[in-house]
């Protein structure tokens, strides 16, 4: 198996928004799962510890294309991978949730054991089969506004970051509103 593609969004989340943006025109269904190991402390938002004590994610889309007779065929396109306890990792992650909130984009957590985490970010094993061997999941949209209430988790974090990000933010509005004008069209 092959390592994963490289698909930033750590400092670019704009550039990983209309990436978003151009798989759900591509395909029927998308959705953001953020993959974390099952042991990961979200509540660790510092880089006081050692490298692997702290908590790593990396964004998974699963794509989803119904073929003629009806039987959906679903692929997955892993991302990179980035330190929660990293404040700039971690706020331009919770920018890409929050594109994904206002996009109508599903998006749900999933944790594994280390070593499948592993597995999977270095394509030693199939998304859909690590998917379904473990389904534990969180909720990422805790951590980010969520139908126009403030996340439920760490809320001055999101504060923090909307400040430094109001170009970011203005720039999602722009895309979401081109993308809802173009979905118009087609009607």
């Amino acid at each position: 198996m092959q390592e994963p593609a490289s698909q930033t969004w750590y400092k670019c989340p704009v550039k990983a928004a209309e990436s978003l943006v151009a798989l759900k025109r591509q395909f029927d269904r998308i959705k953001v799962i953020i993959v974390t190991t099952n042991d990961a402390d979200l509540k660790v938002t510092d880089d006081s510890n050692s490298t692997q004590d702290l908590p790593h994610c990396f964004p998974v889309i699963q794509k989803e294309r119904t073929l003629p007779g009806g039987e959906a065929l679903v692929t997955y396109e892993i991302w990179d991978q980035g330190r929660w306890s990293y404040q700039p990792c971690r706020h331009d992650l919770k920018l890409v949730l929050s594109f994904a909130e206002r996009a109508d984009i599903y998006v749900i957590g999933k944790t594994l054991p280390r070593d499948n985490y592993t597995d999977l970010y270095h394509g030693r094993v199939l998304a859909a089969t690590a998917f379904r061997a473990h389904l534990s999941s969180w909720h990422p949209d805790d951590y980010v506004p969520f139908r126009g209430n403030r996340p439920t988790l760490d809320p001055d974090d999101w504060d923090a970051l909307a400040k430094y990000s109001e170009t970011a933010l203005r720039r999602f509005d722009e895309i979401v509103g081109r993308e809802r004008d173009f979905a118009r069209s087609l009607t």
